[in-house]
């Protein structure tokens, strides 16, 4: 799990370059609300729709509005658009933290909302809201975790299978002709970023998604956290084709955001620039953990273990809340299995 040190996603800045480029506000149905006392705050949003979470609730406002009850607004602390684990109280100690999850609770309870929702929590805080009646719901990530030397020290630790299939994938990527540069936020010229931009924006017309941020933001990230973050480019000849971008903090490596004008489309660069140099990135720098985003099976065979990830729920609604809790024991066990069947498909030569 993160650490409160100097995750980027927890720091006033990052949370300044979403207010500040109007990706959240009243336009966009994330009302920000903080919560503080003299120990402790956090960052909450008042939604009124689900987008952005990733971790999915259409079901049970699904439910709400077959019986005409109101699911939303709700109350959710969550980094938005960024399935990232981070602590969601800040400071404290975990006294302080459960007085202050009360003082909120109870807010919550006195307010018009239906629900309230912590999303990527850490382990401190599943105890802690477990403890006041919230549901843990699991679900299911894909992590690295960095006990190598060198890629070559990676590679020998998987079956041979896998090994060759690596490095192929990584030779196939350098057939494609093009150069692949690193480079820090701090270094990139507005054009850079303008590049950037307009490459999440295929990224997102191939995937029909929706674009929930602009180009201010990536300007904004890339001024303000100019030390936390940078990118890898793809050049062919001067022309930037492809572009990988990532977040770290002094232990962990953020994979964020990949785009690849669609001339230049494949598997081998996408994996070259997510995966690979990212995990080059790890081993040269110790960073002991490579979280590269939401979802994708696909890391399973390329050394990415499938973790738990936790949020925490809680419905004022008696009956739905107790429905729901029999939904996610249900969705518990059936991760359960998921992650026995998941490891079986892991690359390594022993389970490690």
């Amino acid at each position: 799990m993160a650490f409160e040190d100097d995750n980027p996603f927890i720091t006033q800045e990052f949370s300044d370059s979403l207010i500040n480029s109007q990706v959240i506000g009243e336009k966009t149905g994330w009302y920000l609300k903080i919560f503080q006392n003299e120990f402790c705050y956090t960052n909450a949003y008042i939604k009124t729709h689900s987008y952005g979470e990733y971790i999915f609730d259409w079901q049970w406002a699904h439910a709400y509005e077959q019986n005409n009850l109101p699911y939303y607004p709700k109350l959710v602390h969550a980094i938005p658009f960024t399935p990232v684990n981070s602590p969601k109280i800040i400071g404290g100690g975990q006294e302080n933290k459960r007085k202050f999850i009360r003082e909120i609770k109870k807010e919550y309870l006195n307010s018009p909302l239906s629900s309230h929702h912590y999303l990527f929590i850490d382990l401190n805080e599943v105890e802690l809201l477990s403890q006041e009646d919230y549901l843990i719901r699991d679900s299911i990530q894909f992590h690295w975790k960095n006990e190598w030397q060198s890629f070559e020290h990676f590679l020998d630790s998987l079956k041979m299978r896998k090994r060759k299939m690596i490095k192929k994938e990584r030779l196939n990527a350098q057939k494609l002709g093009l150069r692949i540069e690193k480079r820090e936020f701090h270094q990139l010229t507005g054009d850079e970023v303008q590049s950037i931009f307009r490459l999440y924006l295929e990224t997102i017309d191939k995937k029909q998604s929706n674009a929930y941020l602009n180009q201010k933001t990536f300007e904004l990230w890339t001024n303000k956290l100019s030390h936390q973050g940078f990118v890898f480019l793809a050049y062919k000849e001067r022309k930037i084709v492809a572009m990988s971008l990532f977040f770290h903090s002094s232990t962990t490596l953020y994979g964020r955001y990949w785009g690849c004008d669609p001339l230049y489309q494949s598997q081998y660069l996408h994996f070259e620039m997510c995966y690979y140099l990212g995990i080059d990135y790890c081993i040269e720098n110790k960073l002991s953990l490579f979280e590269a985003g939401a979802q994708g099976e696909q890391k399973l065979l390329r050394g990415f273990r499938p973790v738990v990830i936790k949020s925490a729920h809680h419905f004022k609604h008696p009956q739905y809340h107790s429905a729901i809790e029999g939904f996610i024991k249900q969705e518990s066990l059936e991760i359960g299995k998921q992650l026995h069947l998941m490891e079986q498909y892991l690359p390594y030569k022993n389970s490690h």
